[in-house]
């Protein structure tokens, strides 16, 4: 799901300072700035046509499936459910 957002491949997103996925992600969802940083993570074929609360909220549940703790994790009985509806808004946007 990642690579389908942004475009790159897992490997290209973590910086050379060994950085995580998940310390990335935070970054995006735990900035004032997010907005900035988010235009830098998506897909630039999108060329900014996409809902950004949308993209956020796949990003939190990206940053959900990568927790660190597989208990806390979401089951995929979960996650299927939340990105059919996310489609579905998504459906409904205009660019």
């Amino acid at each position: 799901m990642l690579e389908i957002i942004t475009g790159k491949e897992v490997g290209f997103m973590i910086s050379k300072d060994n950085e995580n996925l998940l310390d990335v992600l935070s970054g995006i969802l735990g900035e004032k700035s997010g907005d900035e940083k988010l235009k830098e993570f998506m897909d630039p074929s999108l060329q900014g046509n996409y809902p950004f609360e949308l993209a956020m909220f796949v990003i939190e549940i990206i940053q959900n499936c990568l927790n660190k703790d597989p208990g806390n994790r979401p089951a995929m009985d979960e996650i299927v459910p939340v990105l059919s509806r996310t489609l579905n808004s998504s459906l409904s946007w205009e660019m």
